[in-house]
């Protein structure tokens, strides 16, 4: 991320520094770290619009803390209600392919 950030402005790409956080966020939550990985998804959570391919990654890890053991988990709670606030706002195609 730091590298990511020191490299010239017209470089960075943010659909790249959203999907690089939401790895990060997915790794914590796999070493059961929900707070850790709720921190990296709010890096995600302040941009205004997100990629179809974004808005799909923040869907699937939503379905992730809705299983075990997360479910049960109130930060997991929280994280997905916000996911599903913040993935209700129509995505930017990426690609022609991509749903909406």
């Amino acid at each position: 991320m730091e590298l990511y950030h020191a490299g010239p402005e017209g470089d960075r790409s943010p659909g790249d520094l959203q999907a690089a956080h939401l790895d990060l966020a997915t790794a914590h939550l796999a070493s059961g770290q929900v707070e850790r990985a709720g921190a990296k998804l709010s890096e995600v959570f302040t941009a205004e619009v997100f990629t179809a391919s974004i808005t799909i990654r923040l869907r699937n890890l939503a379905a992730l803390l809705g299983s075990e053991p997360y479910r049960g988990a109130q930060s997991a709670v929280d994280l997905r209600a916000h996911i599903h606030e913040v993935t209700v706002r129509p995505a930017l195609v990426s690609t022609l392919t991509e749903p909406r």
